[in-house]
């Protein structure tokens, strides 16, 4: 039989807390681990976690994330619309040209 358990709760705008465990027993054997982390937002996209774990795997750590992903749509969206409608409107205008051009070459 084996159960597992988490709590999280946000103590601000920016910090929140997980901890959560494991238990495991098979027959007159068991064991289980239990694991703490406090996170840190920095900013929209950046946040620091410190993590601390005792059982089977005993450890204590550090990790950062950034989400890359979620600037680079905000910031291509923001620098590839305009460049996209104005080459948009380039080709909507001009297309009826080009084509009218190529049909007089062919009839020369």
């Amino acid at each position: 039989m084996a159960m597992t358990s988490e709590i999280q709760s946000q103590l601000s705008k920016h910090n929140a807390v997980t901890i959560g465990g494991n238990l495991a027993v098979n027959g007159d054997e068991g064991g289980g681990a239990a694991t703490a982390v406090f996170r840190h937002q920095l900013s929209e996209v950046s946040s620091v976690e410190v993590v601390a774990s005792a059982g089977l795997r005993a450890l204590i750590g550090v990790q950062t994330t950034r989400w890359v992903i979620l600037y680079s749509v905000n910031q291509i969206e923001h620098t590839l619309l305009p460049v996209l409608a104005i080459l948009l409107m380039f080709l909507v205008l001009h297309i009826p040209a080009i084509y009218h051009h190529t049909q007089l070459q062919q009839w020369e």
